[in-house]
């Protein structure tokens, strides 16, 4: 029981120097700048496709994203900027802006020939059939109202 409670003050030492070195909102900080960089998804499969399902709040068109497939691997690159000026001191800056790029290893090969992608409400739901061709495609993206 002692060395328990030792090692327990120890890694609140050490808890306590990690806080202090690196500020209160570091980790707040760091999951601000990686998701406006990583966007998150879900994937899903069926017995004949995989389904990838991007949060991607604020894009506008189909020039603010590109996706292409190769083999079993998908990319969505792109950029989110800003409604408004930034001519004022922001008090707050949480919401995702600027480039993103996610690689995302799919599980199986697919055929990018099949491939669609719509974008609506902030998600982008990329429907890619599967397959046993080694083939590469560029996507376009389907804005939906």
């Amino acid at each position: 029981m002692v060395a328990r409670n030792k090692n327990l003050e120890i890694l609140k030492k050490y808890q306590k120097e990690v806080l202090e070195t690196l500020g209160k909102d570091f980790w707040t900080d760091m999951s601000e700048v990686m998701s406006s960089s990583h966007p998150p998804a879900d994937i899903y499969e069926t017995d004949e496709k995989v389904v990838v399902v991007l949060e991607l709040p604020g894009l506008k068109g189909t020039s603010d994203v590109q996706l292409a497939v190769d083999n079993n691997t998908l990319l969505v690159k792109g950029r989110v900027d800003r409604d408004y000026q930034q001519t004022y001191n922001l008090l707050q800056d949480e919401r995702p802006t600027g480039t993103f790029e996610r690689k995302i290893i799919l599980p199986v090969t697919v055929d990018p020939s099949g491939t669609k992608a719509a974008y609506k409400h902030g998600l982008l739901e990329i429907t890619l059939h599967k397959s046993s061709f080694r083939t590469e495609r560029q996507i376009k993206v389907q804005f939906v109202e």
